[in-house]
Protein backbone atom coordinates (compact mmCIF):
# COMPACT_ATOMS: atom_id res chain seq x y z
CA UNK A 1 0.00 0.00 0.00
CA UNK A 2 2.85 2.36 0.88
CA UNK A 3 4.49 1.60 -2.47
CA UNK A 4 1.35 2.62 -4.41
CA UNK A 5 0.89 5.72 -2.25
CA UNK A 6 4.45 6.83 -2.95
CA UNK A 7 3.92 6.36 -6.69
CA UNK A 8 0.67 8.39 -6.68
CA UNK A 9 2.36 11.16 -4.70
CA UNK A 10 5.28 11.11 -7.12
CA UNK A 11 3.05 11.47 -10.23
CA UNK A 12 0.98 14.20 -8.57
CA UNK A 13 4.12 16.12 -7.63
CA UNK A 14 5.45 15.85 -11.19
CA UNK A 15 2.15 17.18 -12.57
CA UNK A 16 2.23 20.12 -10.17
CA UNK A 17 5.81 20.94 -11.15
CA UNK A 18 4.88 20.70 -14.86
CA UNK A 19 2.24 23.37 -14.24
CA UNK A 20 4.07 25.62 -11.75
CA UNK A 21 7.57 25.85 -13.24
CA UNK A 22 6.60 27.01 -16.78
CA UNK A 23 4.04 29.43 -15.32
CA UNK A 24 6.67 30.96 -13.02
CA UNK A 25 9.18 31.12 -15.89
CA UNK A 26 6.83 32.96 -18.25
CA UNK A 27 5.61 35.23 -15.45
CA UNK A 28 9.19 36.25 -14.67
CA UNK A 29 10.75 36.46 -18.13
CA UNK A 30 8.25 36.44 -21.00
CA UNK A 31 7.02 39.62 -22.62
CA UNK A 32 3.61 39.84 -24.32
CA UNK A 33 3.58 40.44 -28.05
CA UNK A 34 2.60 44.04 -28.80
CA UNK A 35 1.46 44.85 -32.31
CA UNK A 36 1.02 48.42 -33.59
CA UNK A 37 -2.54 49.53 -34.25
CA UNK A 38 -2.73 49.36 -38.03
CA UNK A 39 -5.29 50.42 -40.62
CA UNK A 40 -5.39 50.92 -44.36
CA UNK A 41 -5.45 54.54 -45.48
CA UNK A 42 -7.74 55.55 -48.33
CA UNK A 43 -5.54 58.65 -48.81
CA UNK A 44 -2.03 57.20 -48.97
CA UNK A 45 -3.35 53.79 -50.10
CA UNK A 46 -1.08 51.80 -47.84
CA UNK A 47 -1.07 50.57 -44.26
CA UNK A 48 -0.41 53.11 -41.51
CA UNK A 49 0.13 52.36 -37.86
CA UNK A 50 0.48 53.77 -34.36
CA UNK A 51 3.47 52.35 -32.52
CA UNK A 52 3.30 52.73 -28.73
CA UNK A 53 6.26 50.52 -27.76
CA UNK A 54 8.66 53.43 -27.10
CA UNK A 55 6.43 55.05 -24.49
CA UNK A 56 5.01 57.58 -26.93
CA UNK A 57 2.85 57.35 -30.03
CA UNK A 58 4.79 57.18 -33.29
CA UNK A 59 2.65 57.55 -36.43
CA UNK A 60 4.14 55.97 -39.55
CA UNK A 61 3.29 54.11 -42.73
CA UNK A 62 4.81 50.95 -44.20
CA UNK A 63 7.37 53.03 -46.09
CA UNK A 64 8.73 54.41 -42.82
CA UNK A 65 7.37 57.93 -43.25
CA UNK A 66 6.61 59.61 -39.92
CA UNK A 67 3.45 61.69 -39.44
CA UNK A 68 2.31 64.17 -36.83
CA UNK A 69 -0.89 63.56 -34.91
CA UNK A 70 -2.81 66.00 -37.13
CA UNK A 71 -1.39 64.51 -40.31
CA UNK A 72 -2.36 61.04 -39.16
CA UNK A 73 -5.95 62.21 -38.64
CA UNK A 74 -6.01 63.45 -42.22
CA UNK A 75 -4.82 60.19 -43.80
CA UNK A 76 -7.55 58.24 -41.95
CA UNK A 77 -10.43 60.66 -42.56
CA UNK A 78 -13.26 58.15 -42.09
CA UNK A 79 -11.83 56.90 -38.79
CA UNK A 80 -11.03 60.33 -37.32
CA UNK A 81 -13.87 62.19 -39.04
CA UNK A 82 -15.18 63.73 -35.82
CA UNK A 83 -11.78 65.25 -35.04
CA UNK A 84 -11.51 66.53 -38.62
CA UNK A 85 -14.99 68.08 -38.38
CA UNK A 86 -14.01 69.76 -35.12
CA UNK A 87 -10.87 71.17 -36.77
CA UNK A 88 -12.72 72.11 -39.98
CA UNK A 89 -10.47 69.80 -41.98
CA UNK A 90 -12.89 67.12 -43.23
CA UNK A 91 -12.41 66.73 -47.01
CA UNK A 92 -15.37 67.30 -49.34
CA UNK A 93 -14.61 64.13 -51.27
CA UNK A 94 -12.53 60.96 -51.04
CA UNK A 95 -11.43 59.11 -54.17
CA UNK A 96 -13.73 61.36 -56.20
CA UNK A 97 -16.80 60.61 -54.10
CA UNK A 98 -18.46 63.35 -52.03
CA UNK A 99 -18.49 62.70 -48.29
CA UNK A 100 -19.93 64.31 -45.21
CA UNK A 101 -20.34 63.40 -41.57
CA UNK A 102 -23.63 61.59 -42.20
CA UNK A 103 -22.37 59.43 -45.07
CA UNK A 104 -19.20 58.49 -43.17
CA UNK A 105 -21.17 57.60 -40.07
CA UNK A 106 -23.51 55.35 -42.04
CA UNK A 107 -20.66 53.64 -43.88
CA UNK A 108 -18.44 52.99 -40.87
CA UNK A 109 -18.67 49.70 -39.01
CA UNK A 110 -16.57 47.48 -36.80
CA UNK A 111 -16.81 43.69 -36.52
CA UNK A 112 -15.09 41.63 -33.85
CA UNK A 113 -14.84 37.89 -33.45
CA UNK A 114 -13.08 36.07 -30.62
CA UNK A 115 -12.37 32.35 -30.47
CA UNK A 116 -14.27 32.25 -27.16
CA UNK A 117 -17.48 32.90 -29.12
CA UNK A 118 -17.04 29.51 -30.79
CA UNK A 119 -15.17 27.43 -28.24
CA UNK A 120 -17.26 28.24 -25.18
CA UNK A 121 -20.14 25.91 -24.39
CA UNK A 122 -23.46 27.77 -24.52
CA UNK A 123 -27.02 26.77 -23.73
CA UNK A 124 -28.88 26.12 -27.03
CA UNK A 125 -31.63 28.61 -26.18
CA UNK A 126 -32.14 31.67 -28.37
CA UNK A 127 -34.12 34.91 -28.15
CA UNK A 128 -36.07 35.87 -31.27
CA UNK A 129 -36.77 39.60 -31.17
CA UNK A 130 -39.65 41.29 -32.94
CA UNK A 131 -38.10 42.95 -36.00
CA UNK A 132 -41.14 45.08 -36.86
CA UNK A 133 -42.68 46.16 -33.56
CA UNK A 134 -43.44 49.73 -34.61
CA UNK A 135 -41.34 51.00 -31.70
CA UNK A 136 -38.01 52.81 -31.92
CA UNK A 137 -36.36 50.62 -29.29
CA UNK A 138 -36.12 46.86 -29.51
CA UNK A 139 -37.55 44.76 -26.69
CA UNK A 140 -36.54 41.36 -25.39
CA UNK A 141 -39.22 38.66 -25.85
CA UNK A 142 -40.88 36.70 -23.06
CA UNK A 143 -39.92 33.40 -24.64
CA UNK A 144 -36.92 31.54 -26.06
CA UNK A 145 -36.64 29.00 -28.84
CA UNK A 146 -34.63 25.84 -29.22
CA UNK A 147 -33.91 23.74 -32.30
CA UNK A 148 -34.57 20.02 -31.84
CA UNK A 149 -36.64 18.13 -34.38
CA UNK A 150 -38.59 21.37 -34.76
CA UNK A 151 -38.36 25.06 -33.84
CA UNK A 152 -39.81 25.08 -30.35
CA UNK A 153 -40.72 28.19 -28.33
CA UNK A 154 -40.79 28.06 -24.53
CA UNK A 155 -42.45 30.63 -22.27
CA UNK A 156 -39.81 31.69 -19.73
CA UNK A 157 -42.28 32.60 -16.97
CA UNK A 158 -44.16 29.30 -16.95
CA UNK A 159 -41.56 27.02 -18.61
CA UNK A 160 -44.24 25.72 -20.95
CA UNK A 161 -44.05 25.15 -24.69
CA UNK A 162 -45.95 27.57 -26.94
CA UNK A 163 -47.41 24.98 -29.25
CA UNK A 164 -49.14 27.34 -31.66
CA UNK A 165 -46.08 29.53 -32.21
CA UNK A 166 -43.79 26.50 -32.39
CA UNK A 167 -45.95 24.87 -35.04
CA UNK A 168 -46.23 28.12 -36.99
CA UNK A 169 -42.48 28.65 -37.28
CA UNK A 170 -41.69 24.96 -37.81
CA UNK A 171 -44.11 24.72 -40.71
CA UNK A 172 -42.70 27.92 -42.23
CA UNK A 173 -39.21 26.40 -42.12
CA UNK A 174 -40.26 23.07 -43.59
CA UNK A 175 -42.19 24.79 -46.37
CA UNK A 176 -38.92 26.41 -47.46
CA UNK A 177 -37.09 23.07 -47.49
CA UNK A 178 -35.49 23.23 -44.04
CA UNK A 179 -34.24 19.87 -42.70
CA UNK A 180 -33.85 19.24 -38.97
CA UNK A 181 -31.68 18.97 -36.91
CA UNK A 182 -29.60 22.15 -37.30
CA UNK A 183 -25.85 22.44 -37.76
CA UNK A 184 -25.41 26.03 -36.56
CA UNK A 185 -27.51 28.94 -35.28
CA UNK A 186 -26.16 32.51 -35.35
CA UNK A 187 -27.72 35.75 -34.15
CA UNK A 188 -27.32 38.82 -31.94
CA UNK A 189 -29.98 38.52 -29.21
CA UNK A 190 -29.57 41.99 -27.72
CA UNK A 191 -31.53 45.25 -27.73
CA UNK A 192 -28.33 47.29 -28.00
CA UNK A 193 -28.64 47.69 -31.76
CA UNK A 194 -30.72 49.78 -34.15
CA UNK A 195 -32.62 46.93 -35.80
CA UNK A 196 -32.94 43.14 -35.76
CA UNK A 197 -32.26 40.73 -38.61
CA UNK A 198 -33.03 37.58 -36.68
CA UNK A 199 -30.91 34.48 -37.24
CA UNK A 200 -28.83 32.74 -39.87
CA UNK A 201 -29.39 29.00 -39.47
CA UNK A 202 -27.54 26.16 -41.20
CA UNK A 203 -29.71 23.03 -41.42
CA UNK A 204 -28.79 19.34 -41.51
CA UNK A 205 -28.14 19.44 -45.27
CA UNK A 206 -25.91 22.55 -44.99
CA UNK A 207 -28.58 24.80 -46.48
CA UNK A 208 -28.46 28.34 -45.11
CA UNK A 209 -31.66 30.05 -44.01
CA UNK A 210 -32.50 33.55 -42.83
CA UNK A 211 -35.15 33.52 -40.07
CA UNK A 212 -36.75 36.45 -38.24
CA UNK A 213 -40.04 37.55 -36.73
CA UNK A 214 -42.21 40.23 -38.37
CA UNK A 215 -45.35 41.32 -36.51
CA UNK A 216 -45.44 38.00 -34.71
CA UNK A 217 -45.26 36.04 -37.97
CA UNK A 218 -42.31 34.00 -39.25
CA UNK A 219 -40.09 35.31 -42.04
CA UNK A 220 -38.09 32.47 -43.57
CA UNK A 221 -35.82 32.73 -46.58
CA UNK A 222 -33.68 30.04 -48.13
CA UNK A 223 -30.60 32.04 -49.08
CA UNK A 224 -29.83 29.75 -52.00
CA UNK A 225 -26.23 29.25 -50.89
CA UNK A 226 -24.91 26.05 -52.45
CA UNK A 227 -25.09 23.21 -49.95
CA UNK A 228 -21.82 21.72 -51.22
CA UNK A 229 -19.95 24.74 -49.80
CA UNK A 230 -20.86 23.33 -46.38
CA UNK A 231 -21.11 26.54 -44.43
CA UNK A 232 -19.82 25.93 -40.91
CA UNK A 233 -20.06 29.22 -38.99
CA UNK A 234 -22.08 32.41 -39.42
CA UNK A 235 -22.02 35.83 -37.76
CA UNK A 236 -25.00 38.17 -38.06
CA UNK A 237 -23.74 41.75 -38.46
CA UNK A 238 -26.66 44.28 -38.32
CA UNK A 239 -24.61 47.37 -39.18
CA UNK A 240 -26.06 50.80 -39.85
CA UNK A 241 -25.65 50.69 -43.61
CA UNK A 242 -27.76 47.47 -43.79
CA UNK A 243 -25.66 46.40 -46.74
CA UNK A 244 -25.25 42.76 -45.74
CA UNK A 245 -26.73 40.27 -43.31
CA UNK A 246 -23.65 38.53 -42.07
CA UNK A 247 -20.25 36.93 -42.47
CA UNK A 248 -19.96 33.18 -43.04
CA UNK A 249 -17.16 30.62 -43.19
CA UNK A 250 -17.19 27.17 -44.77
CA UNK A 251 -15.51 23.92 -43.81
CA UNK A 252 -12.40 24.94 -45.79
CA UNK A 253 -12.09 28.14 -43.72
CA UNK A 254 -12.99 30.39 -46.64
CA UNK A 255 -14.83 33.59 -45.69
CA UNK A 256 -17.91 35.09 -47.34
CA UNK A 257 -20.26 38.06 -47.02
CA UNK A 258 -24.01 37.55 -47.40
CA UNK A 259 -25.39 40.69 -49.02
CA UNK A 260 -28.78 42.04 -48.00
CA UNK A 261 -31.84 42.17 -50.28
CA UNK A 262 -30.28 40.00 -53.01
CA UNK A 263 -28.83 37.31 -50.69
CA UNK A 264 -25.80 37.21 -52.96
CA UNK A 265 -22.82 35.40 -51.45
CA UNK A 266 -19.53 37.26 -52.01
CA UNK A 267 -16.21 35.64 -51.22
CA UNK A 268 -13.63 37.71 -49.35
CA UNK A 269 -10.05 37.51 -50.68
CA UNK A 270 -8.63 35.90 -47.54
CA UNK A 271 -6.40 32.81 -47.85
CA UNK A 272 -7.88 31.29 -44.71
CA UNK A 273 -9.68 32.16 -41.49
CA UNK A 274 -10.41 29.60 -38.79
CA UNK A 275 -12.89 31.00 -36.24
CA UNK A 276 -11.94 28.26 -33.76
CA UNK A 277 -8.28 29.30 -33.49
CA UNK A 278 -8.08 32.86 -34.86
CA UNK A 279 -9.58 36.20 -33.88
CA UNK A 280 -10.89 38.64 -36.47
CA UNK A 281 -11.43 42.40 -36.40
CA UNK A 282 -12.78 44.43 -39.31
CA UNK A 283 -12.71 48.22 -39.52
CA UNK A 284 -14.83 49.11 -42.51
CA UNK A 285 -16.07 52.19 -44.35
CA UNK A 286 -17.44 53.01 -47.80
CA UNK A 287 -13.99 52.73 -49.36
CA UNK A 288 -11.91 49.99 -47.73
CA UNK A 289 -12.09 47.31 -45.06
CA UNK A 290 -9.08 46.66 -42.86
CA UNK A 291 -9.31 43.01 -41.83
CA UNK A 292 -7.07 41.82 -39.00
CA UNK A 293 -6.71 38.09 -38.36
CA UNK A 294 -4.66 37.33 -35.27
CA UNK A 295 -3.14 34.07 -34.13
CA UNK A 296 -0.67 33.17 -31.37
CA UNK A 297 2.42 34.75 -32.93
CA UNK A 298 1.16 36.98 -35.75
CA UNK A 299 -1.40 39.46 -37.01
CA UNK A 300 -2.31 39.24 -40.70
CA UNK A 301 -3.80 42.35 -42.27
CA UNK A 302 -5.81 42.57 -45.48
CA UNK A 303 -7.11 45.71 -47.16
CA UNK A 304 -10.29 44.92 -49.10
CA UNK A 305 -12.11 47.34 -51.39
CA UNK A 306 -15.60 47.98 -50.12
CA UNK A 307 -17.31 48.16 -53.51
CA UNK A 308 -16.24 44.84 -55.07
CA UNK A 309 -14.46 43.00 -52.20
CA UNK A 310 -11.20 42.84 -54.14
CA UNK A 311 -7.85 42.73 -52.39
CA UNK A 312 -6.00 46.06 -52.24
CA UNK A 313 -3.02 45.20 -50.03
CA UNK A 314 -1.69 42.75 -47.45
CA UNK A 315 0.64 42.96 -44.50
CA UNK A 316 1.73 40.79 -41.58
CA UNK A 317 3.04 41.58 -38.12
CA UNK A 318 5.10 38.76 -36.62
CA UNK A 319 5.98 38.58 -32.95
CA UNK A 320 9.68 38.85 -32.20
CA UNK A 321 11.19 35.66 -30.88
CA UNK A 322 11.68 35.93 -27.13
CA UNK A 323 15.13 34.68 -26.12
CA UNK A 324 13.84 33.43 -22.78
CA UNK A 325 11.15 31.43 -24.56
CA UNK A 326 13.89 29.83 -26.64
CA UNK A 327 15.79 28.95 -23.46
CA UNK A 328 12.64 27.40 -22.04
CA UNK A 329 12.55 24.95 -24.97
CA UNK A 330 15.80 23.42 -23.68
CA UNK A 331 14.55 23.20 -20.08
CA UNK A 332 10.91 22.16 -20.22
CA UNK A 333 9.95 19.03 -22.22
CA UNK A 334 6.33 20.21 -22.26
CA UNK A 335 4.02 22.60 -20.44
CA UNK A 336 0.93 21.67 -18.49
CA UNK A 337 -1.84 24.24 -18.25
CA UNK A 338 -5.48 24.24 -17.23
CA UNK A 339 -6.82 27.29 -19.07
CA UNK A 340 -6.46 28.82 -22.51
CA UNK A 341 -7.29 32.23 -23.94
CA UNK A 342 -9.22 30.55 -26.75
CA UNK A 343 -11.94 29.18 -24.49
CA UNK A 344 -13.26 29.34 -20.93
CA UNK A 345 -12.91 25.68 -19.99
CA UNK A 346 -10.69 24.42 -17.18
CA UNK A 347 -9.05 21.06 -17.82
CA UNK A 348 -5.48 19.70 -18.13
CA UNK A 349 -3.86 20.33 -21.50
CA UNK A 350 -0.28 19.69 -22.65
CA UNK A 351 1.33 22.27 -24.92
CA UNK A 352 4.76 23.39 -26.14
CA UNK A 353 6.24 19.90 -26.45
CA UNK A 354 9.99 20.27 -27.06
CA UNK A 355 12.41 17.55 -28.12
CA UNK A 356 15.36 19.82 -27.32
CA UNK A 357 14.64 19.33 -23.61
CA UNK A 358 15.49 15.64 -24.00
CA UNK A 359 19.17 16.63 -23.90
CA UNK A 360 18.80 17.97 -20.36
CA UNK A 361 16.49 15.10 -19.47
CA UNK A 362 19.12 12.56 -20.55
CA UNK A 363 21.83 14.29 -18.48
CA UNK A 364 19.60 14.35 -15.40
CA UNK A 365 18.66 10.70 -15.87
CA UNK A 366 22.28 9.64 -16.35
CA UNK A 367 23.44 11.60 -13.32
CA UNK A 368 20.72 10.16 -11.12
CA UNK A 369 21.37 6.58 -12.24
CA UNK A 370 25.06 6.97 -11.46
CA UNK A 371 24.26 8.48 -8.06
CA UNK A 372 21.79 5.66 -7.18
CA UNK A 373 23.71 2.85 -8.91
CA UNK A 374 23.74 0.69 -5.76
CA UNK A 375 19.94 0.37 -5.91
CA UNK A 376 19.21 -0.84 -9.42
CA UNK A 377 15.43 -0.77 -9.10
CA UNK A 378 15.26 2.82 -7.84
CA UNK A 379 18.02 3.87 -10.21
CA UNK A 380 16.10 2.53 -13.21
CA UNK A 381 12.72 3.98 -12.12
CA UNK A 382 14.19 7.40 -11.36
CA UNK A 383 16.14 7.41 -14.62
CA UNK A 384 13.01 6.67 -16.65
CA UNK A 385 11.01 9.40 -14.90
CA UNK A 386 13.80 11.94 -15.34
CA UNK A 387 14.28 11.07 -19.01
CA UNK A 388 10.60 11.63 -19.86
CA UNK A 389 9.72 14.39 -17.38
CA UNK A 390 13.10 16.06 -16.92
CA UNK A 391 13.31 18.90 -14.44
CA UNK A 392 9.70 18.32 -13.38
CA UNK A 393 10.67 14.95 -11.85
CA UNK A 394 14.00 16.02 -10.30
CA UNK A 395 12.72 17.48 -7.03
CA UNK A 396 9.88 14.93 -6.48
CA UNK A 397 12.26 11.98 -7.05
CA UNK A 398 14.94 13.37 -4.72
CA UNK A 399 12.46 14.23 -1.98
CA UNK A 400 10.78 10.85 -2.18
CA UNK A 401 14.14 9.09 -1.73
CA UNK A 402 14.84 11.22 1.32
CA UNK A 403 11.46 10.43 2.82
CA UNK A 404 11.89 6.72 2.10
CA UNK A 405 15.27 6.67 3.85
CA UNK A 406 13.69 8.23 6.92
CA UNK A 407 10.98 5.59 6.93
Amino acid sequence: MIKYSRFIILITAIALMAWALPWAWHFAFSKPANYPFTMYSCITRNFVSIDRTSGQNIYRDVNGMIYTNQQFDSILPTFYYRQLISDGRLPDSIEGRPVNARSIQLGNFMFRHSTTHINTLQAPLYFLLEAMSGRVDLEMPDDVFRMTDRMEFVDMATNTVKEEKSQLFTEALKNKGFVFPVNYVAGNPTVRKEYDEGYIIVDANHQVFHVKQLCGRPFVRNTGIAADLKMKYAFVTEFRNRRFYGILTDEKNQTYVLEAKTYELRKLPLPSFDPETENMTIFGDDFYWTIQISGDQHVKLYAVRSDDYSLADTMIWTAETDRMDQVAEYIFPFELSFTDSGDKFVYPRITSVSLWALLLNALLALGYMIYRRKNIQESLLGGILLFFFGIYALLPVCLLIKVKNKW
